[in-house]
């Protein structure tokens, strides 16, 4: 069992944060012209600081990366493990995934960037807002749900 349990998070782990670093980069780019090494380096800066952002280049953008993933299978190893005790995660897990990626937004957007080096205070709002949540929703949580249910099993 355990490795299964190290496969649906390593899975669900790199899918669902390559479709939410996907939608981040595309979306920066797109609304403020932020290059994509920029955005990495902005998650490194919430173990570095601001300072690092700025000054920094392809080492912090590649730590931005590793911490990005590394989060993304500690959020899906957590999902598997729980699925473990109570399987009707993965049984209903076109549902419990979606659910899942609401609390992954609220926990990274009202603890963990509050808490970093940044110390974001501010929140998306209207479209950024739903955008965000829908792909937590659905490219991070229902990753994680459909990894579980597809390598450890219905329930």
């Amino acid at each position: 069992m355990t490795a299964k349990l190290i496969k649906a998070a390593l899975l669900g782990g790199l899918i669902g944060g390559a479709i939410d670093i996907a939608y981040a980069m595309i979306v920066s780019n797109l609304s403020t012209g932020m290059a994509p090494d920029m955005l990495l380096r902005v998650v490194a800066g919430g173990v570095l600081g601001r300072e690092q952002i700025a000054a920094g280049g392809l080492p912090e953008a590649a730590l931005g990366g590793v911490l990005h993933f590394a989060i993304c299978i500690v959020m899906a190893a957590v999902f598997c493990l729980v699925s473990l005790a109570v399987p009707a995660l993965r049984r209903y897990w076109y549902v419990t995934g979606p659910v899942y990626g609401v609390g992954l937004y609220v926990v990274m957007n009202y603890v963990v960037l509050p808490l970093s080096a940044l110390a974001v205070k501010s929140h998306p709002e209207g479209l950024r807002m739903v955008g965000e949540l829908a792909s937590h929703m659905l490219g991070v949580g229902l990753s994680i749900s459909a990894a579980a249910r597809w390598v450890i099993g219905r329930g």
